[in-house]
């Protein structure tokens, strides 16, 4: 997943590079704007891709083509997943477009709980979040 340095720096990851940090400050990131905008999934994406204060200052989805395109892709390759259904072979431009779907599909749920890799990642994840709870259980999802 793609972090900012100063959101990397938010979710208390250290080294963007390090998958567990990577994927764990992304679910993170992703579940801080679910809780935001309610559990509405196309208003969190956006945020997460243009920032929630464009989101804000837009009343919805911001009028930029690349974040209308995330959105859009996400929500595609996720209703993929759902269904157990595979989508044709994400594009290199889309490949990180589908991790953000299975980070969002199997990490974070629509109320910004984040389902953690591990008891230390969980705990570490527990400390960064905002407001709300990590789902308890390595990985389990009620």
């Amino acid at each position: 997943m793609q972090l900012m340095p100063g959101t990397a720096r938010e979710v208390g990851v250290t080294d963007s590079l390090d998958p567990v940090q990577n994927v764990t400050g992304g679910s993170i990131h992703l579940a801080r704007q679910l809780r935001e905008f309610q559990g509405d999934l196309p208003l969190a994406l956006a945020a997460y891709n243009a920032g929630p204060g464009a989101v804000r200052r837009y009343g919805g989805i911001p009028p930029y083509q690349e974040t209308r395109d995330f959105v859009d892709k996400v929500i595609y390759y996720r209703r993929h997943f759902q269904r157990g259904s595979n989508p044709p072979e994400p594009t290199t431009e889309d490949r990180g477009i589908a991790e953000v779907v299975l980070t969002a599909t199997a990490l974070v749920n629509e109320a910004g709980e984040i389902y953690a890799i591990s008891t230390t990642e969980r705990e570490r994840a527990g400390r960064n979040q905002d407001e709300g709870s990590v789902a308890t259980g390595q990985g389990d999802r009620p």
